[in-house]
């Protein structure tokens, strides 16, 4: 059983006839006719009643053409990807963002090449502090935006964006003085809610953490968002994210002594060591070219 022969059986059933079929392959009615045979002796069974002028599937040839149907579309699609492939488009590509990262500014260029290379997977993963670099210096990651950028030889980076840090609370802690700096006495009462560091072998970041202060830490930014807004503590937010929440008054912006709540630059780095493939250089070329234009 080969693949032609199932491609000229779907295109008997599709356009009804042999001589259509015929016409549509660019095939002799004979030399399909000798396909079907040969086919239908490998089988062991008749696809076609051959009682009436045009072919009609038997009952089974219908089972059989139903299966056919999704093998032709499974060898194309290898076919396509084995294309892919000798062209080093990477059948997979894993990118690591930080979590404080602005995602809409990342996703509108990475749907860009994902609808330009549909045949590579693209997996996404998420950490905070120092994990992001550690997933990719592991080599679990081809490319990974940093919003935390140490001296490294081995990196090479690009500038992306800049995020802006916002220390808050919810209007139900009562620290609505906007214009005050509060200090760590005044939040000796208060929780400090923090995103823990998700790097598993390499020295733990804490970036403005009041030492000495009651404190929860949570994995995800997002429980750390409704933590503060439900009151039950204060901590730093990237802007971007909280913009409208502070807006309709949902979280009040505060100053505190000791926590520079200043602007975190955003890099898409890759490791020097680690040969790229065609989409991960296209995406590299992307951001660069953005900055290149600004």
């Amino acid at each position: 059983m080969t693949l032609e022969q199932l491609k000229v059986l779907d295109a008997i059933v599709q356009y009804g006839s042999y001589r259509a079929a015929s016409e549509k392959l660019f095939r002799s009615q004979p030399a399909l006719s000798q396909a079907i045979i040969k086919l239908e002796d490998q089988l062991g069974f008749e696809l076609f009643d051959r009682t009436g002028y045009r072919p009609v599937l038997t009952r089974a040839g219908e089972s059989f053409y139903r299966k056919s149907k999704l093998t032709i579309a499974s060898m194309e699609s290898l076919a396509l990807l084995g294309k892919h492939l000798s062209m080093d488009y990477e059948p997979v590509l894993n990118i690591v963002i930080d979590a404080i990262c602005p995602f809409p500014v990342i996703l509108r260029q990475l749907k860009y090449y994902s609808d330009k290379f549909p045949n590579t997977e693209i997996n996404i993963s998420s950490e905070a502090l120092s994990g992001t670099l550690e997933r990719l210096m592991d080599g679990e990651a081809e490319l990974a935006f940093l919003a935390t950028l140490m001296p490294n030889e081995n990196l090479e980076v690009v500038p992306v964006d800049v995020v802006n840090m916002i220390t808050v609370v919810s209007p139900e802690m009562g620290l609505k003085i906007e214009d005050k700096t509060y200090t760590k006495e005044d939040l000796s009462d208060y929780v400090q809610i923090i995103l823990a560091d998700s790097g598993r072998h390499t020295e733990a970041i804490s970036v403005g953490v009041l030492e000495g202060l009651r404190r929860w830490t949570v994995r995800d930014r997002y429980t750390k968002q409704q933590l503060i807004k439900a009151g039950l503590g204060w901590g730093g937010l990237p802007e971007h994210e909280i913009c409208e929440f502070i807006e309709r008054g949902e979280l009040i912006p505060i100053r505190i002594q000791g926590i520079d709540m200043s602007s975190v630059n955003i890099y898409l780095a890759r490791r020097l060591s680690q040969p790229q493939g065609k989409v991960a250089n296209a995406i590299w070329d992307g951001f660069r070219n953005a900055q290149e234009d600004i």
